[in-house]
């Protein structure tokens, strides 16, 4: 029996030949960008910025967390649509990063948000950043819907609880 062997392609970068002779050659072919077949996330390319980068030659771990929370814009107008701080609905009780590999200056990067789970009040992200469709970064985040003028929490209405479903992170996905 043939060992099979792994290949990771970009969708982007494959073309159709290139896929049938990987067939032949009897390697399987992923889609890394999709993590673990994901779909439906929110995506957004970052473009590191020379400021970003340190003195080793990559971007500083302290630009990570504010490339996640670009990565949540999206998220943040389902629950606020003015984007009005007055009416900001968003509050992060809890954020997680796992630094993977390195990301360079010149090549734009990908955030990819997926909502883990939703509860009454908050939900768990669960998000990666991607440069040339390697991992480069992993994490969580909570937040929960406040009312900052009741100064309390609040039930996420069902119809942002319905386009959060939309984009379910799924572990059991291969």
């Amino acid at each position: 029996m043939k060992k099979i062997r792994t290949i990771l392609v970009s969708v982007e970068e494959a073309d159709f030949g290139l896929f049938l002779r990987l067939l032949q050659g009897n390697l399987l072919f992923h889609l890394p960008n999709q993590s673990k077949g994901q779909k439906n996330m929110f995506k957004t390319i970052i473009e590191p910025r020379v400021s970003e980068t340190d003195g080793v030659g990559h971007i500083n771990n302290t630009t990570i967390p504010i490339w996640f929370e670009a990565g949540r814009n999206k998220l943040f107008k389902l629950f606020t649509p003015d984007s009005s701080f007055e009416n900001w609905k968003m509050i992060i009780l809890n954020m997680n990063v796992d630094y993977v590999d390195q990301i360079y200056f010149g090549k734009d990067t990908e955030v990819y948000t997926w909502v883990k789970r939703i509860g009454n009040t908050s939900l768990e992200l669960y998000e990666e950043i991607r440069q040339d469709n390697r991992l480069c970064a992993k994490g969580t985040a909570v937040y929960v819907n406040h009312d900052v003028k009741k100064g309390k929490s609040e039930v996420i209405p069902e119809d942002i609880r319905s386009e959060l479903e939309k984009h379910r992170y799924s572990e059991n996905v291969e």
